[in-house]
Parts: C-alpha cells; structure tokens; sequence
C-alpha cells in the first residue's frame, strides 16, 4: 500500500505541520485583530454574560469545525473524481458530468 495512504488513514498527517495560520503574516495580522476585539468585547460583560459568551463561542468553533470537515471531505472527493477523470477520459458521476 502506499505510504500516503497509510499515514492518512493512522492520522499521522497533520495539516498543521504544512500550514499553521498563526505563522502566515496575513492570517496572523487577522486572527490577532479579532483576538484584540474579542478580548475587548468580554471586558465589558459582567460574569453571567461571559459564561454565555464564552459558551456560545465554544457551540460557534464546534459548528465552524464541521463545515471545514464537510468543505475538505468534499474537496478530496472532487479532487479524485478529476484524477480518476484526467486519468481514463471517463465520466466522474459528478451531477453535473454530462458522460454520466
């Protein structure tokens, strides 16, 4: 079996270790900017609306990390129908393939 495939499968590929937003100048400028604001919006809550705050922030990162997994499992699909397509001049089943 191929070794890519492999470490896909055992989640030994780490998409971090390619790209951390974090280090990128232009993710890094925006993520410290809504961390600024962020920080300044909770300093006006009292502690009851902070709890809620922070809880609604968590059920947020929650969905937003669902519609990523959704985005990049439907990218790799599409990706492998375009190979297996540029590889044997066939069809994909995509619904918009009009070979299919």
């Amino acid at each position: 079996m191929h070794k890519l495939i492999e470490d896909l499968y055992y989640g030994q590929i780490n998409v971090m270790e390619f790209f951390n937003p974090r280090r990128k100048e232009p993710f890094a400028k925006a993520i410290q900017a809504v961390m600024n604001e962020e920080n300044s919006f909770v300093k006006t809550l009292n502690d009851r609306q902070k709890e809620d705050f922070f809880h609604l922030m968590e059920d947020y990162t929650d969905k937003i990390t669902m519609e990523h997994l959704n985005m990049f499992s439907e990218g790799f699909r599409i990706g492998a129908r375009l190979i297996i397509e540029v590889m044997t001049d066939e069809g994909t089943g995509y619904p918009n393939d009009k070979n299919s």
